[in-house]
């Protein structure tokens, strides 16, 4: 499965601000896994 368009908006307006650490795309599931530098909320991921 693909990324989406809107997963990869997502995923570059976090990369434009500087608010993306690590990240790893899923091609099974369609799922992006994504780390940001908060300590309030850390994790997370845009579903497919």
């Amino acid at each position: 499965m693909s990324a989406s368009e809107v997963q990869y908006l997502i995923i570059n307006a976090l990369i434009t601000l500087g608010l993306l650490g690590n990240r790893f795309y899923d091609e099974d599931s369609g799922n992006w896994y994504i780390k940001i530098p908060a300590q309030s909320y850390r994790y997370g991921f845009t579903k497919g």
